[in-house]
């Protein structure tokens, strides 16, 4: 396991000497087997460094700076627990099937990224004040994946095609067709898999809150906390369609995403 830490975010203003503290222990706790706690828990593995709140302030994501009583606790029992058990020849993985099975068609590594990320958003408002485009639209074609690969590190991005046709916010026009890229494929040699990275398929009717990266390209704001799904039946409140989010299946209408974007 390898861990990581961006420095294009930490050399930002607002990041202290005990911010980047946080972050490096926080990642280390990863590499020894912790997984992300919800924030407000006593520990370091809070998911996002900072969270923005409904009225756009970025508060502290991570309080605890360094390992808590929970965080060594739970790693005590994460090895107890392993060195008093016989262990298992095969991996005990959180990954899809589907995805196994790719990886045993075709003999490629499987690597799995784990991100962190620098913002976390709880609110349709707080998201909304960091996108650079909210649209709805459909994803109309499959493109080759982009791959990047500098000696050291492997990535993989999805891409796909999406033809928009609602705006909520931004400077894009329905009808335009723009290159959405998510986290995750297939290289040559491995298979690249993001546990919040949900791969769209053609067809499928998208909301999303997206940032611009390059011309005509955007990303989903935090993967698939920035993805919802159209959904087939009317919302039980108005007469409006709703879309379901991909982590944790939240139901909005576009009036909703409307008025938490412009408070009306």
């Amino acid at each position: 396991m390898k861990t990581w830490v961006n420095t294009y975010y930490t050399a930002q203003s607002h990041y202290t000497t005990d911010h980047v503290k946080g972050i490096a222990t926080h990642e280390f706790g990863h590499a020894l087997g912790l997984d992300h706690a919800p924030f407000g828990n006593p520990t370091v593995m809070t998911p996002n460094t900072f969270e923005r709140n409904s009225s756009g302030t970025l508060i502290d994501g991570r309080p605890n700076k360094s390992p808590t009583s929970w965080d060594i606790n739970t790693i005590n029992v994460i090895y107890n627990n392993n060195f008093a058990s016989v262990q298992n020849d095969e991996p005990v993985l959180d990954v899809p099937d589907n995805v196994l099975e790719k990886v045993q068609t075709t003999q490629k590594d499987l690597k799995i990224n784990h991100y962190s990320w620098a913002i976390g958003y709880s609110t349709l408002e707080a998201r909304a004040h960091d996108a650079d485009v909210i649209v709805s639209g459909m994803v109309k074609n499959k493109l080759s994946p982009l791959i990047k690969n500098d000696g050291e590190t492997e990535e993989a991005f999805y891409q796909s095609e999406v033809a928009i046709d609602n705006v909520i916010k931004g400077e894009v026009s329905e009808g335009d067709l723009i290159n959405l890229r998510q986290i995750g494929g297939e290289t040559d040699t491995s298979i690249i898999y993001h546990e919040h990275s949900t791969e769209l398929q053609e067809g499928t009717e998208v909301l999303l809150y997206l940032k611009k990266i390059d011309d005509n390209v955007f990303i989903p704001i935090n993967e698939d906390e920035s993805i919802f799904i159209k959904q087939d039946e009317k919302s039980f409140k108005v007469a409006d369609s709703s879309y379901k989010n991909l982590y944790d299946n939240r139901l909005v209408t576009l009036d909703e995403v409307s008025t938490s974007a412009f408070g009306k």
